[in-house]
């Protein structure tokens, strides 16, 4: 104690800051025979101080040990006394309760705050800590009513009269002052309620991504209306990022939404924040990259973003990451193997498994052999489709969940069950799906198999072949921005179109389109495909030698990608042209 003490007395500020921690810690075992209010006070500070440098170094747990000593020094008139140094320490100890999972801690901790702090700003961390909290349980719609409550209770109103006119009204607000200039004139927010709503409505993003992705455009645009306003904050960005996506989500040729997002890059520059850029940056590569470059460009990135959130303790934000990561390997065609390799450490790493994770698990053990009494289904030791609307699981969840159950059934030619899975999403699908390439998934399978049954039905014909074509419209859309990811199945469903309605000429051409831009863009599974439904087609007019070259081209492509499952499929489908065929399993779950 008394070296402690001497330290901390005599050396100057600077040096006091570099030898910190050996101050506290020789200091720490006799804090009990401190008595003096002032020198309490005083040491609280330096425990303030060395807790801060271990949240600055993602230490949080050493941080986490650091403030609360820090609080236990302080006196039981400590907010009237000492106000600044209360709430600190107090913020300080909530957020690195927050980021060591302490949340019954972090509650209290809360509490305290919302009810001894004076003005608004300073109840803000603990206002957006109460609804992260839920965003990182998984609790999405809780975690959306508490950011509501927050808002109302602050007297900020979020909900619309006419959200039509307002959308429009903000794109007119911001359009041409996208610019450089305009962020360096752009003043500071300072005003209490703007301030607050904004930082609330940004962690309210994150609850309607995946719960209520319909309140997206409207919560996005609210940020952007209060930072033309009022000024910008360090959250500024992520309301212009998702006010982009809303744009090209209503057109995707129209080029303020990329301008949007550009804006972004540029608020964060003037308001940096290490948070929200791990957000913003994940954003863009999620739902903006897959519109104008490939999707495997899109992998490495939303790794990296998993990295960042894990650095500053954001577990749920990590956890989104993994999600959207194995989403887009999977259906971008990445080695099976790979993916397995992947999910054996993801399996330590993960505190919980989400749906999405679960679905793509199972659909890798079926198709790679490991699970496969009856590869079309996801039943297995991952997931069980019958329980995908059992408990409380949130409609984007559910929906990504359906698209693996889509994709393994039609690949196994089970398409009345891909069938119930497309309509268990139609009704909802554009209310709670952000994601473009997610989204183009659903398109590429609700064609192909509208077109599988138009084929056996004589009612339902015109019907289902009205489907295909908006699905070979809007990936015609999509195609215009994306070619290397989105043309290669617009050519598979055109194909299919052309199979089903004997245009033999068109159905060729379209075929051979597609399986050459699948090899050309490093979709195997696609091309895979593409050739597999080629050699069917070709088999079904007794043109042999083509459908052979087709399906053993589709069992070669299969194999490359690890889908064992398949290639026994293929052998037990065609014994005549597979019966000399052998493949081994390379790889296991063990």
């Amino acid at each position: 104690m008394y070296i402690g003490t001497k330290l901390w007395k005599l050396l100057s500020n600077k040096e006091r800051d570099e030898n910190i921690f050996i101050i506290v810690n020789l200091i720490y075992n006799s804090l009990d025979k401190v008595i003096c209010k002032n020198e309490r006070t005083t040491i609280s500070e330096l425990y303030l101080t060395a807790g801060d440098k271990c949240l600055a170094s993602t230490a949080f747990k050493d941080a986490y040990k650091y403030f609360n000593t820090g609080l236990a020094l302080l006196s039981s008139d400590c907010w009237e006394k000492n106000y600044s140094l209360s709430l600190r320490l107090h913020n300080a100890a909530a957020e690195a309760a927050y980021c060591i999972d302490e949340h019954n801690d972090m509650s209290k901790i809360l509490d305290i705050i919302t009810i001894k702090a004076v003005s608004l700003l300073d109840k803000e961390l603990s206002y957006m800590l109460s609804v992260q909290f839920y965003n990182d349980k998984r609790m999405f719609d809780e975690g959306f009513n508490e950011g509501i409550r927050i808002l109302e209770k602050i007297g900020y109103k979020l909900c619309s009269n006419d959200f039509e006119k307002e959308y429009e009204s903000t794109k007119s607000l911001v359009n041409g002052k996208l610019t450089q200039n305009y962020v360096t004139e752009m003043k500071t927010m300072s005003a209490q309620i703007p301030h607050v709503s904004v930082t609330i409505l940004c962690k309210l993003l994150v609850s309607c991504a995946v719960s209520k992705p319909h309140m997206t455009p409207l919560v996005a645009l609210r940020i952007v209306q209060l930072t033309f306003l009022n000024g910008a904050t360090k959250y500024s960005a992520l309301g212009f990022v998702f006010f982009g996506n809303s744009i090209l989500m209503k057109d995707p040729k129209d080029m303020l939404g990329y301008e949007c997002a550009e804006f972004a890059q540029l608020l964060l520059k003037k308001v940096p924040a290490k948070d929200v850029s791990a957000t913003v940056f994940l954003v863009f590569h999620l739902l903006f990259s897959p519109r104008s470059d490939h999707v495997h460009n899109s992998l490495e990135p939303i790794l990296k973003s998993r990295r960042k959130f894990l650095e500053i303790g954001s577990i749920g934000n990590s956890i989104l990451c993994v999600d959207a990561y194995l989403l887009y390997a999977f259906h971008s065609g990445k080695s099976l193997e790979e993916l397995e390799n992947e999910f054996k450490s993801l399996n330590e790493e993960l505190p919980q498994k989400p749906l999405t994770y679960s679905t793509i698990k199972q659909a890798v053990l079926n198709l790679s052999g490991i699970e496969s009494n009856d590869p079309g289904i996801l039943i297995g030791t991952a997931f069980d489709c019958r329980s995908i609307n059992q408990g409380k699981k949130n409609p984007s969840e559910i929906i990504l969940g359906l698209i693996q159950c889509i994709f393994v059934s039609y690949l196994f030619q089970d398409y009345s069950a891909a069938s119930k899975y497309i309509e268990k999403c139609r009704p909802f699908l554009k209310k709670n799906i952000v994601g473009i390439y997610f989204y183009s998934i659903h398109i590429l399978y609700d064609g192909l198999v509208a077109l599988i049954l138009a084929k056996q039905s004589k009612e339902d014909k015109l019907l289902l072949k009205k489907i295909a074509e908006n699905s070979i419209s809007q990936l015609k859309n999509m195609s215009e921005t994306a070619p290397e990811n989105y043309r290669n199945k617009l050519h598979l469903l055109e194909a299919e179109m052309a199979a089903a309605f004997a245009d033999e000429l068109n159905a060729l051409a379209h075929y051979r389109k597609s399986i050459s831009l699948s090899k050309e863009h490093c979709f195997l599974h696609e091309e895979a495909l593409a050739c597999e439904r080629a050699g069917m087609y070709f088999l079904g007019l007794n043109s042999q030698a083509l459908a052979v070259q087709f399906l053993e081209r589709s069992f070669e492509c299969y194999e490359g990608w690890g889908a064992y499952a398949k290639l026994k499929h293929l052998k037990s489908k065609y014994p005549d042209i597979f019966k000399e065929k052998n493949y081994s399993f390379s790889f296991n779950f063990e």
